[in-house]
């Protein structure tokens, strides 16, 4: 405690300030929340502050309703003339004004109580059209994206928050850009669906259904892992002289856990290959090079491809290397 003296007309008086002055202070900024009429989730943020000159232990904040929720749950302490920043969200359940109070405490302190207010109303029911219904993206290798048109033929804007994978989440299927989609009437909104094969060391055929607001979109796509291919993707062999011929190899590996069969190895153009590649099995860490020949018959350039059909799970993976090379005509002696 600590003593202060107060002069009276008639008396000089020691009064005793209790030590509660000297605890920390609680400021809350701003004092209430007013969300206002909400068509989709709304967040706003509240500073809490020490205004004090000890440590403020904050406990758990308490919220008397589930229309509003707080982040973070936890309790905190702030050193004096600091601050935090705790995060309230306003849902959009059923329509019609919303109020709750939100309860900040802290040891030997009077609560703070911030009132929470909003008024959620019905979005008008949307009449939209989704093309297309049927994506089939086949084999990809690397992040590609399709984009679902969606068509606004009511009278008012449109917001699409009902947007979801059957079952929950697709290994593979992921929506690019966040929700809601909003559409003005008479206009198209476009939806991104993307499709990551990263994490796939098999070849799989992936399936999902993305509900769009109760029109179902089927979505289909073939992975093809990175670890399995052919190096280097282009082959060229110079210039050659007509008549003689020149002999270069490429790689076909697999560097993923499961076996890949090798079907066939051919060439286009003016190439040829040493040998021949009946059907075979790379097990897991296997590879395999074929030599191409290249015998111009013609001057100039010269271009032409080795294709390569690898197959897993009853999916055929066509691969290939584009060649090149220049036919001289001088006559002389072969290499």
């Amino acid at each position: 405690m600590r003593l202060r003296f107060v002069l009276g007309p008639l008396l000089l008086a020691a009064c005793i300030e209790p030590e509660s002055e000297r605890l920390p202070g609680l400021e809350v900024d701003p004092p209430e929340l007013d969300f206002g009429r909400l068509t989709a989730p709304q967040l706003r943020t509240l500073q809490v502050r020490n205004a004090g000159e000890k440590v403020l232990h904050v406990e758990p904040p308490r919220l008397d309703s589930s229309d509003f929720s707080v982040s973070p749950l936890d309790g905190f302490e702030l050193p004096p003339g600091r601050a935090a920043v705790l995060e309230v969200t306003a849902l959009r359940k059923r329509p019609g004004l919303k109020s709750a109070e939100l309860v900040l405490s802290a040891r030997g302190l009077e609560p703070v109580r911030v009132r929470l207010t909003s008024e959620p109303y019905a979005v008008p029911a949307c009449v939209f059209q989704v093309t297309p219904t049927r994506v089939e993206l086949g084999v990809i290798a690397r992040v590609a994206e399709v984009e679902i048109k969606v068509v606004n033929t009511g009278p008012g804007e449109c917001w699409l928050d009902d947007i979801a994978f059957a079952g929950g989440v697709s290994p593979i299927f992921t929506l690019a850009d966040p929700l809601p989609l909003v559409v003005a009437a008479g206009m198209t909104g476009v939806l991104k669906v993307r499709a990551d094969p990263s994490a796939f060391t098999t070849v799989s055929h992936e399936t999902a259904t993305l509900d769009v607001g109760g029109t179902e979109v089927t979505l289909s796509a073939i992975t093809r892992p990175a670890c399995l291919g052919v190096s280097p993707q282009f082959l060229s062999f110079g210039e050659v002289s007509l008549g003689c011929s020149l002999t270069r190899a490429f790689t076909i590996a697999n560097g993923c856990p499961a076996a890949v069969e090798l079907a066939g190895v051919r060439t286009q153009g003016p190439f040829s290959l040493l040998e021949s590649w009946p059907p075979r099995v790379l097990a897991p860490g296997e590879g395999a090079q074929p030599n191409v020949q290249f015998n111009p018959g013609l001057s100039g350039w010269n271009g032409g491809a080795a294709v390569v059909t690898l197959r897993q799970n009853g999916v055929e993976l066509p691969a290939s290397v584009s060649l090149d090379g220049i036919g001289h005509p001088d006559g002389g002696a072969c290499p």
